[in-house]
Parts: C-alpha cells; structure tokens; sequence
C-alpha cells in the first residue's frame, strides 16, 4: 500500500511539474502581468514526515507584487487530505477543510504578522482516517522589510494588560447544600505547553484560590490542567482536571471546563468556567462553581 501511494504521488509530482501553471519559470498567470517581480524560495522544499504516512510537497512558494502583495504557496499530498499552512510558529491559516490532493493558496501579505524579511511556514495535512501529518518547514522571502508591531512600548502594554487579568479577581456563584453562595474565585495560569497550529497552548498548568464566605470551608485552593481547543464562533473550549483542598482536611477532585467567548485584548479572554467539586472523605460538602472573569496566557512559562 505504502509503494503504491509513493508511485501515485511520483506520478503527480511528474504532471505538476510538466504543467505551466506550476512551473518555477511561469508561476500562476491567472491574475499576474507579465512583467511583474516574483520573489520564489529556494532550495528542496520536499519532504516526508514518516514512512507510512501521508506525504507533502511543496511546490513553489513566493511573494506575487501586483495592486496588493500576495503570499502564494503550491502543494500537493499523495492522497486526500485536509489543509492548513502556519506561519512562524503561531499563525494558522485553513487552506482546504474539504479533502482534496493539490492546493493553491493564497493570503494578503498584510494578514501574516511577519518579523523579519524571512517568512517561516509548515503545512499540515489530515486525511480521511484523522491521521496527521507535515511537510518540514520551508522559508519564504519577502521583498521587504516588514513594519514590526513588538515594539518597547506594545510589549510594556501586553505586560500590564497581562497583569490586570492577572489580578482581577472573577465573581461567581457556588451551589452548596441547595443554596446559591456568592464567591470569588482567581485562577492563574503558570505553565503552557504552545501549540504548533493554534494561538492557544495545548495544555495549561494552573493554580487557583476560591472564597465563598457564607459555608463551612470558605477558603479552596485548586491546582490541575486544563486543554483548550479552538473552536468556530467563540475562541476556544477547555476540559479540565484539578485537585482541591482546603488545607483542614477536606481534599477531593474538580472535573471542570471553561468556555473563551472573547478576546478583550490582544492577550485577554473573556470566559466562563464552571466546576463540580467531589469531595469522596467530607461527607455532603460537594458543591457546583460557576464564574465569568478574564484569563491571560502571557504572563506565564512557556515550553
């Protein structure tokens, strides 16, 4: 099976490569005058990224100069698969969310935050079985220097937004014994694990203080993990786990999830969370969380 699909994809490599539209000497003439300046990467850009799974290449890749800048990117994968193209690390771009073989995409240069006159991309693919796969970073460059945004002074207001969440407390509710108690509750992200194809980190180590004045034990401290996940119309979902104590012998477990509604600032989100906390040694202290407050991945160690 696997020599088949090196076969099928030789065999498109081949018809790409005898194609005007993907030649190196004539890229796409679709929306280009003939005199215009392309600027094309170089080197191979071809790559496997395992030996039984689904295989990228590159084909060209360039900055295309007419009214607006465009980036320009062909591929193709030896079978049909999904697509989506990341840029330095942290900017992800769908390319195709229906299966397909070959790709052209296309994005404004402006829409890409670039930092320096060499612009570095990974294409993710996904097949039909949920396999993923990449091709090995290439590099695009750019015909000019680009208006870098992170200057002293953006970086000194991310940093004091940052703060703000981080000392904001968040009110909420906690249903205890039938009863609706306010609380408040301050959680701070203190370890991220960066995701290669999203803005938001797969995994977040976070502790957490909750006080409710009105129950037994009015003071709860938390700590576990939490995965968010990009998701269509609000910005992400996040499962998560905690472990809880009191300090005075009241320990149990807090299955949780918070919903991102919406980014306030460039490093802030407006969320919701809400918790059950199981208490198995203290009798019927389990209780229900819920809170609306604001949560910042920027102030934290990153890996």
């Amino acid at each position: 099976m696997s020599t088949m699909k090196h076969i099928k994809a030789l065999f498109i490599l081949f018809l790409f490569l005898a194609t005007p539209l993907f030649s190196q000497e004539e890229p796409d003439t679709s929306g280009i005058s003939g005199d215009e300046e392309v600027y094309e990467t170089g080197g191979d850009t071809t790559s496997w990224y395992e030996e039984d799974s689904t295989s990228v290449y590159v084909i060209e890749s360039y900055v295309r100069q007419e009214e607006k800048n465009e980036i320009v990117i062909y591929f193709f994968a030896s079978e049909p698969v999904k697509a989506w193209v990341v840029f330095d690390g942290n900017q992800k771009f769908t390319v195709s969310d229906t299966l397909g073989e070959s790709f052209r995409f296309v994005t404004d240069i402006q829409s890409v935050k670039a930092t320096s006159t060499i612009l570095k991309a990974i294409i993710y693919v996904e097949n039909a079985s949920g396999e993923k796969s990449s091709c090995e970073e290439f590099e695009i460059k750019l015909p000019f220097e680009p208006e870098i945004e992170g200057t002293a002074l953006g970086y000194l207001a991310d940093c004091t937004l940052g703060g703000i969440s981080f000392l904001v407390p968040s009110p909420g509710f906690t249903l205890f014994r039938d009863q609706n108690r306010f609380s408040f509750f301050k959680e701070l992200p203190l370890v991220v694990f960066q995701s290669e194809i999203s803005t938001y980190p797969w995994m977040a180590f976070s502790a957490e203080y909750a006080h409710t004045p009105d129950i037994d034990f009015r003071n709860r401290f938390f700590a576990g993990l939490k995965f968010p996940v990009e998701v269509p119309v609000i910005n992400y979902i996040a499962p998560g786990l905690s472990y809880s104590t009191n300090f005075l012998g009241v320990n149990g477990l807090s299955p949780e999830i918070s919903f991102g509604l919406i980014e306030v600032f460039r490093v802030i989100n407006l969320n919701i969370k809400a918790r059950y906390n199981w208490y198995p040694s203290a009798g019927n202290n389990d209780n229900f969380d819920i809170n609306i407050g604001l949560t910042s991945y920027f102030l934290t160690l990153a890996f």
